[in-house]
C-alpha cells in the first residue's frame, strides 16, 4: 500500500509539472500599441525682386513666380534685360508640416541664359534645417554679363527638393 501511495503521489507530481509546463507552452501575450507619425510638407513663397538700375532708368525687370505646375519650383524672368545689370529675389521655404526638415537639394536650370551670366542661390542650401512653422529666407541674386543682349527676355527655375531632418 505504501508503494501506491508513493507511486500516486509521484503519478500527481508528474502531472502537476507536466500541467504547468504546458500552461506555460501555450500561454499568450498580446501587446496593443500606437504609433503616431508626423507629416513632412513645405510650401515655397515668392518675395520682392529688384535691380541695380537707377531710379529714373528702371527699364529692365525681373519677376518670381511659383510654377502652377510644380509648388517647389520658382520660374523667373527677365524682361527687357541688357548687360552689366545686377538682379535680386528674394523667396523663402516654409515649414508647413509637424517634423523638421532638411532641405536635399537646390537645382538651377540656367535656361536661357547667356553663357557670361553670373547665378547664386543663397540663404537656402542643402543641410539647412527649417522646424514646423518655421521659414528659411533665400535670395537669387543675378549678373548678366558682357555678352547679354538688349531688349532681351530670359528664363530660369530654381526648384527645391526637402526631406525629413533624420535622414
Amino acid at each position: 500500500m505504501k508503494k501506491l501511495t508513493v507511486l500516486s503521489l509521484i503519478l500527481l507530481v508528474a502531472l502537476v509539472v507536466l500541467g504547468l509546463g504546458y500552461a506555460r507552452w501555450t500561454e499568450t501575450l498580446n501587446i496593443n500599441g500606437t504609433v503616431n507619425t508626423g507629416r513632412l510638407d513645405a510650401e515655397l513663397s515668392e518675395g520682392d525682386c529688384w535691380d541695380s538700375e537707377p531710379e529714373g532708368k528702371d527699364f529692365s525687370k525681373i519677376t518670381c513666380q511659383l510654377d502652377p505646375n510644380n509648388s517647389k519650383k520658382l520660374l523667373v524672368t527677365v524682361s527687357n534685360a541688357y548687360p552689366s545689370i545686377k538682379y535680386y529675389c528674394e523667396f523663402d521655404v516654409h515649414n508647413t508640416g509637424t517634423i523638421p526638415l532638411d532641405i536635399d537639394k537646390v537645382s538651377v536650370d540656367r535656361g536661357d541664359l547667356p553663357d557670361e551670366a553670373t547665378l547664386v542661390v543663397t540663404g537656402i542650401q542643402p543641410g539647412v534645417q527649417i522646424h514646423p512653422c518655421e521659414r528659411k529666407i533665400g535670395k537669387i541674386y543675378l549678373h548678366l554679363g558682357n555678352d547679354a543682349e538688349e531688349e532681351m527676355t530670359y528664363n530660369f527655375s530654381i526648384t527645391i527638393d526637402v526631406g525629413q531632418w533624420n535622414e
